[in-house]
């Protein structure tokens, strides 16, 4: 299964930079990290479905990596992505559905 996480997700949990950066280490070293394509970036900068331009190259990095879901706090943000290409999951409903 390939997920994609909202690094906000971090910031808002672990306000402390160096325990920020172990947690980090940590997910790294099981985790890869999704890459995003100059045609992607162009399609979430003009993806008026957002109007958040950052969850727009998300949304988009997701999708080309061919994630299943997308993990974030901030599913408003998200509330006109297109789910059935891929599911926009809270950390809670996350781990409720796949821990």
């Amino acid at each position: 299964m390939k997920v994609f996480l909202d690094t906000n997700i971090f910031l808002e949990y672990f306000e402390q930079t160096n325990r920020l950066r172990a947690l980090l280490n940590i997910v790294l070293s099981m985790a890869t990290v999704a890459g995003v394509s100059h045609k992607n970036i162009v399609s979430g900068t003009n993806d008026l479905a957002f109007d958040d331009v950052e969850d727009s190259f998300q949304y988009h990095c997701a999708l080309q990596n061919k994630c299943d879901s997308l993990v974030t706090i901030n599913l408003k943000d998200y509330s006109n992505a297109d789910t059935a290409k891929m599911e926009i999951l809270s950390p809670t409903e996350f781990v409720e559905k796949f821990l």
